[in-house]
């Protein structure tokens, strides 16, 4: 394990929050989702080397020196520095330093605080991550992610819409018909809207308690602790439904069905006695927290709010009505019965869904630490064929050329996964300066070959152009779109050049024959094969540890 690993071991969620602290205030583009999942898959998560190769991979230039107090105005910000608080290290990225305050993100919250200079320095351990943007810093498909995030707030966003317009549409309605009679049934309604809004927040809660929203909501302090709250033994009923499933069955179902009753007058009833019955839940609830847990959760207490604001309302609007109950049919009673049932019957089809990304990262989190191992890694990469037939002289190389690490490529320059993984290969060429990149094209002497004039003029580039064409033309080739050989030789004109590429060309294809390449991509590294479970991109990480 590098020094950089051993010198840090941070709780994780600080680390995710120190690193996207700092590149927000960096201005560099990057999603605060795919910072998490880059770090949660790094081997060394949550270690100074998961931030520096992040960073990395951001392009944003870091190095962690160590420096004392009386240096800190002089860093460049913001930075990175290493605290320690109740004998625990954690990350916090500094804003701004003053000649007495220090802004720097909380340990616990994330959040920007100022603090004493005196204070901060008790804290700082010395060790600082100094960075420098590149000038095309950020996440590579940025736009893309966040169009894809954007795309799902609009849709809550057009729900959310659609709710309060039925919501206000019914109220109209109704104080229309009714007059000022239809205040508490609307009321009612309304209190039913707010509880489940706050039932959903507490959903949201059980799906994931450390989501940006929740974290905000249910902010921690000595005496607010929502995931106490809500991760007791009494959060369960019967140890199978959760009271936020319960909370939500209540004003969901109760929503629903006054909305489609139209504020009918023996629903609101049934409703307003329905509260009744639920009240005793407020003070076991409300006394659950203040003796036994010891700790408040928001939620909670704002849905028992809801409990007793109901209550007023249906009281002051005379809504416990006997003879209104008794106007009821069996048949209403059926129907409004199974129209309460929905919300939660559609709750229970769809939790299972809203659990998998939540599964699907704990195991892609698990995956990526076995498959991130130097030594797991190591022993598989042994047991796979080797390369058997030279490949001195073929294709194009790029790096170090004595480097002791060495990546072979074979690709099909009109194939979309080889294409796919060219940036995973810049990123790895960036962050790696002891590693060497042989591409081998795979091409055939057949005449017609579509291949081959691609393959030939990358060939050419290499031998009689700069170094830094050369990377700029596998770029270029690699992200288009559509290939597009013609417009790509007119950026990149050889003449003459390209018709003493073809002995280049035969050796290329004889080595394809020989290693009985199957499929493109295929990658070698330190001479095997890579395992069938690894990608390209799984080595970026992998070659940090300094051990494979």
């Amino acid at each position: 394990m590098s020094s950089l690993a051993k010198l840090l071991n941070i709780p994780e969620q600080n680390c995710v929050d120190a690193v996207f602290s700092l590149v927000k205030r960096l201005k560099v583009p990057a999603n605060e989702a795919t910072i998490k999942d880059e770090l949660t898959t790094h081997p060394e998560y949550p270690t100074l080397l998961s931030v520096s190769d992040v960073l990395n991979n951001l392009k944003v230039r870091n190095v962690t020196i160590k420096a004392t107090p009386d240096k800190l105005s002089e860093l460049p910000l913001p930075f990175i520095a290493q605290i320690a608080v109740d004998n625990k290290e954690f990350f916090s990225t500094v804003h701004e330093v003053t000649h007495n305050k220090v802004s720097c993100t909380h340990e616990v919250t994330g959040k920007l605080r100022s603090i004493s200079l005196d204070e901060f320095s008790k804290m700082w351990t010395g060790v600082a991550m100094l960075v420098e943007p590149a000038e095309q810093a950020g996440e590579r498909e940025y736009e893309k992610v966040r169009k894809e995030r954007g795309l799902n707030t609009a849709g809550l966003i057009g729900v959310a819409v659609i709710i309060l317009g039925l919501w206000l549409a019914t109220g109209v309605n109704h104080f229309l018909q009714g007059g000022t009679s239809a205040l508490f049934p609307f009321l009612l309604l309304s209190a039913k809207l707010g509880g489940l809004v706050i039932a959903l927040l507490l959903l949201g809660h059980d799906i994931d308690a450390h989501n940006p929203l929740m974290e905000k909501v249910c902010k921690a302090s000595a005496t607010v602790n929502c995931n106490a709250v809500l991760g007791s033994n009494a959060a369960k009923i019967g140890g199978l439904f959760s009271w936020s499933e319960a909370g939500f069955a209540y004003f969901a179902g109760g929503f629903l069905v006054a909305l489609m009753s139209g504020l009918q007058p023996s629903v609101m009833s049934v409703l307003a006695w329905l509260n009744l019955l639920a009240l005793p839940y407020v003070f076991f609830s409300v006394y659950y927290q203040w003796r036994i847990v010891k700790q408040w959760c928001v939620l909670c207490l704002a849905t028992q709010g809801i409990f007793v604001l109901e209550f007023i309302v249906s009281y002051f609007g005379d809504l416990y009505n006997v003879s209104a109950l008794q106007s009821l049919t069996g048949f209403e009673v059926a129907k409004w019965l199974l129209t309460a049932l929905l919300p939660i019957a559609g709750w229970f089809l769809v939790k299972r869904y809203l659990l998998l990304p939540k599964e699907i990262a704990t195991f892609k989190y698990t995956l990526a630490r076995f498959k991130n191992d130097p030594y797991i890694f190591e022993s598989m990469l042994a047991k796979q064929r080797t390369i058997t037939a030279s490949t001195d002289g073929l294709g194009v190389t790029l790096g170090n050329p004595d480097a002791p690490r060495k990546i072979v490529k074979v690709c099909n320059l009109y194939c979309g996964p080889c294409s796919g993984t060219h940036p995973d290969l810049e990123d790895i060429m960036t962050m790696n300066d002891d590693v060497q990149l042989q591409i081998l094209f795979a091409v055939s002497e057949a005449e017609g070959d579509s291949r081959v004039p691609a393959a030939r003029h990358l060939l050419a580039i290499a031998e009689h152009k700069p170094y830094d064409v050369l990377i700029q033309a596998l770029h270029d080739w690699y992200s288009m779109p559509k290939k597009d050989y013609e417009a790509f030789a007119a950026k990149y004109p050889m003449n003459g050049e390209l018709a003493k590429q073809q002995d280049k060309i035969a050796a290329l294809y004889s080595w394809y024959l020989k290693m009985d390449i199957q499929h493109t991509p295929t990658f070698f590294y330190k001479g095997h094969e890579l395992p069938a479970t690894y990608g390209i991109g799984d080595l970026k990480y992998l070659l940090s540890t300094d051990a494979v």
